[in-house]
């Protein structure tokens, strides 16, 4: 199934129900969102013109995003979406690894990177005429072209996503895995729900969509409203102010947060109505506890967990029938989804059983292929199966609990020390605001556990206060041996922890015997 089918079958059968609001104000029902969709398809080329190409969409987050990504689909090309952060280094490299015939872009930020290929073609859409009056043009004048059917294994989308290297990785998502993904979380969540689900009526809150279009998150944000006939409220960036402005005006039901968002939020220095809020779906990166508490006795709403990758799709969930009917179980990030196998695996990569540490392995119909230069055999699936990176646990119920990352395992003088568990102990004290552990090389214990601290407005903590603070409630090996207060901590453009440029911070600024001995057990 092609995932232009989404839209087209909402416009077939609720043309006039409203599918998209934007922050400003305009709206778009389904119908004259697949009627620019179609005209821009047309000027691409028209229905399957652009079968097995792919068709670059670097443009910011908004209307024309979704109205090109669905024009894109219904010429049988793959889009690849490519992050609007990104700049001429970043750039390029995406551009090599998808090799895009097509690049459309607003013409804002003009790279060198884009121009520079010999063969290919690049459309501004900020351009009168052609494709940039297409793309507003909501007419419907018999030009709601139909996409053609594709492939159980066509591409759907190529999205970056940051690899071990620092460079960003290129995955190709399926049109059959994400519609198969999104139809279980749509079962998963709706339960007495029936298929196809009606259109909302215009008095039911919109889905609010706050997470970047060009990632897989916000994508299945809006997939997932559009096939449960719910319209999109649409943000340029993630605004705590405007957010919670929102949310009042709309009173939204239903939000999915990344665990910065919950943070911003809960630190959110005006009053913030929130009570139409029902739930929180978390999603992007594991949900610290300190985060998680925070959040909900400031607002008392709950929390629901969600695990998932770029590279697998949507692991484990819970829903909020779970939680009515007594299901969830604290500390985990969610129940196997139907269709979805993992396994643990331990350093010998065979299975563990429940209740034992290991990676996380998945197999499912989300599970694809890296493209480009990271296109090899392995590279990605190894015999069916996505090594995750993340570590954690299964319990005989298939309930899913996430304790780290492989790569960020600190081994301290030949002991495990897992970062999520400093930082927890770190986040706990009054004084800090936000806090990040990594390993330092030592040439005695070949890492050493450091904590990158921000204190709260005001507070006098000390970095020696902190380090006594956490040897007072570890054990002696995991103690940290070093805090370094800084204002804030370098986040990722959709706001994940940049671990990766912690660690260079601190290989540039450290220096050799500044660490307190921990001692050991």
């Amino acid at each position: 199934m092609n995932l232009a089918h989404i839209l087209e079958s909402r416009a077939a059968e609720s043309p006039d129900a409203r599918g998209l609001l934007f922050e400003d104000g305009r709206s778009w029902t389904f119908g004259e969102l697949n009627a620019a969709a179609s005209h821009a398809a047309m000027e691409l080329g028209g229905a399957g013109s652009h079968q097995g190409q792919r068709i670059g969409l670097y443009v910011p987050t908004g209307p024309e995003f979704i109205i090109l990504l669905f024009a894109i689909w219904k010429t049988g090309a793959t889009a690849a979406t490519i992050n609007y952060g990104y700049r001429d280094a970043d750039l390029g490299h995406a551009l090599e690894l998808s090799a895009p015939s097509v690049v459309l872009t607003d013409g804002c930020r003009s790279a060198a990177a884009i121009e520079t290929t010999a063969g290919r073609t690049v459309l501004d859409i900020a351009q009168p005429g052609g494709i940039g009056d297409a793309i507003t043009n909501t007419r419907d004048d018999g030009v709601a072209l139909t996409s053609p059917d594709v492939l159980a294994d066509a591409e759907s989308t190529i999205i970056f996503t940051g690899g071990s290297t620092g460079k960003p990785k290129a995955v190709a998502r399926l049109h059959k895995g994400e519609y198969e993904s999104i139809a279980t979380l749509a079962r998963n969540g709706m339960r007495g729900a029936t298929e196809p689900y009606p259109a909302a009526s215009p008095a039911t809150p919109p889905n609010l969509v706050c997470l970047p279009l060009a990632h897989a998150g916000g994508q299945k944000s809006t997939l997932f409203s559009f096939h449960v006939g719910r319209t999109v409220l649409l943000l340029s960036r993630f605004e705590v102010g405007k957010v919670v402005e929102l949310i009042k005006q709309y009173r939204v039901t239903n939000l999915t947060l990344m665990p910065t968002m919950m943070h911003d939020l809960s630190g959110f220095p005006g009053g913030a109505d929130l009570s139409s809020v029902r739930s929180v779906l978390a999603t992007g990166q594991e949900l610290r506890p300190a985060v998680r508490m925070k959040f909900e006795e400031r607002f008392g709403i709950p929390i629901v967990s969600n695990y998932g990758s770029t590279e697998a799709g949507t692991i484990a969930s819970w829903s909020r029938s779970d939680i009515r009917a007594g299901k969830w179980k604290p500390g985990s990030v969610g129940k196997l989804l139907p269709g979805v196998a993992v396994e643990i695996r331990g350093e010998d990569r065979k299975p563990l059983p429940p209740g034992e540490v290991g990676e996380i392995c998945v197999a499912s119909t989300m599970a694809t292929r890296y493209v480009g230069e990271d296109a090899g055999e392995g590279s990605l699936l190894e015999n069916g199966w996505v090594n995750t990176g993340d570590v954690g646990w299964l319990d005989e119920d298939d309930v899913l609990f996430l304790t780290g990352r492989v790569r960020e395992l600190i081994k301290c003088g030949g002991l495990q020390v897992w970062p999520t568990e400093l930082e927890e102990v770190v986040l706990s004290h009054p004084q800090v605001n936000d806090a990040a552990v990594i390993g330092r090389p030592d040439d005695r214990l070949g890492e050493v556990p450091v904590a990158y601290v921000v204190p709260r407005e005001g507070s006098g903590i000390t970095r020696d206060e902190l380090i006594a603070y956490c040897r007072d409630r570890v054990a002696h090996y995991k103690a940290i041996r070093d805090a370094v207060l800084v204002e804030a901590l370098p986040r990722t453009d959709v706001g994940k922890l940049a671990k990766s440029t912690l660690v260079e911070w601190d290989l540039r600024n450290s220096t050799a015997g500044g660490v307190a001995d921990g001692g050991h057990e």
